[in-house]
């Protein structure tokens, strides 16, 4: 039986570390027969409508095994490896970029970064001060700053 897409034992190195070790950045191109085993990259939009970008808007891909990691899991690990990115920038912008992958993408990210429309939120600065929904604990800046910063669930 085959874990890769193209139905043959993915053989890469690449497909082999994230297979064993979870999303996370790759420092060397990926080629079309690693893409062939469901080696997939995340990089939300760095310019959404009404947000600015911390940090240039350069942020950090993270690849994926299709099928194999869940949204869930690659979006904690493109927040934990973009904090330059994600600093700064509204829940509702960090939504906005992540539900362009789909309905499940949306749904982990309300997951992780909580609901939005906080009433308590600071538009346009950053600052939306919520409860974890990992740990529990309350925070004062944004989810994603608590999660790199202070969550101990993670």
């Amino acid at each position: 039986m085959s874990d890769a897409k193209g139905g043959h034992p993915p053989d890469s190195e690449v497909w082999r570390k994230l297979s064993n070790e979870g999303p996370q950045p790759i420092d060397r191109r990926i080629n079309y027969r690693v893409r062939q085993d469901g080696v997939q990259k995340f990089k939300p939009s760095s310019s959404p409508v009404g947000s600015s970008m911390q940090g240039g808007g350069h942020s950090t891909v993270i690849y994926y095994i299709d099928g194999k990691h869940s949204p869930k899991a690659v979006i904690q690990a493109w927040l934990n490896h973009n904090q330059n990115v994600v600093d700064g920038v509204t829940t509702k912008a960090l939504h906005w970029r992540i539900a362009e992958y789909g309905d499940d993408w949306k749904e982990a990210s309300r997951e992780l970064l909580g609901p939005i429309g906080n009433k308590d939120s600071n538009h346009g600065n950053g600052v939306s001060p919520g409860t974890c929904p990992a740990c529990g604990d309350d925070y004062d800046m944004n989810l994603p700053h608590h999660f790199r910063h202070g969550c101990d669930s993670i």
